[in-house]
């Protein structure tokens, strides 16, 4: 498989802003749903929960510039009670179901993205499905393939860290 990277609009101050006082919350609601995971340090789960805000914003104001898509919904910032968390698109453009999935680049290493094991787009992807692996790099460049999640069903890994329960996909495995 051969994808392209593309460049995407980094967030406005006033989005950041926005994914500031998300993450903020989001990470103490969500403490206790990841500390059963192991992985409950509340720095961690700010930052996660920040870069994955602020990727979802670097797509959408990507795909706004394309006159193609008539209707497109931003990045949710409501806050839900734990138990509602779910795996529904980030973003919607038309018909099409945007997964933003995100991951801050460390030194020149290639990127890998992680997936729930009860994500239902790893398992039973649907046409209308997209998949946008968004890479963050300091301070503050976005890039991203876009590919169709039934296209990388097969795709599906290991994590590299044996203690994570989670699908991976790696970015060798997206550019060929």
């Amino acid at each position: 498989m051969q994808l392209k990277k593309i460049n995407l609009v980094a967030p406005s101050i006033y989005q950041e802003q926005l994914c500031q006082l998300f993450s903020k919350q989001s990470a103490v609601d969500q403490q206790d749903y990841y500390s059963k995971k192991g992985e409950g340090k509340i720095d961690k789960l700010e930052l996660w929960s920040y870069n994955g805000k602020m990727a979802e914003y670097a797509v959408f104001n990507t795909l706004i510039q394309f006159p193609e898509y008539k209707t497109i919904v931003p990045p949710d910032i409501m806050l839900y009670k734990k138990d509602r968390k779910s795996h529904d698109a980030d973003i919607k453009a038309d018909d099409k179901n945007i997964h933003v999935k995100s991951c801050m680049v460390v030194d020149d290493r290639l990127s890998s993205w992680l997936f729930s094991t009860e994500d239902k787009l790893v398992s039973q992807p649907k046409e209308n499905d997209i998949i946008a692996f968004v890479s963050i790099t300091l301070p503050k460049t976005f890039q991203a393939y876009f590919i169709q999640a039934t296209r990388i069903t097969g795709m599906y890994k290991e994590p590299y860290a044996k203690k994570t329960v989670a699908h991976a996909i790696y970015e060798e495995d997206l550019i060929g």
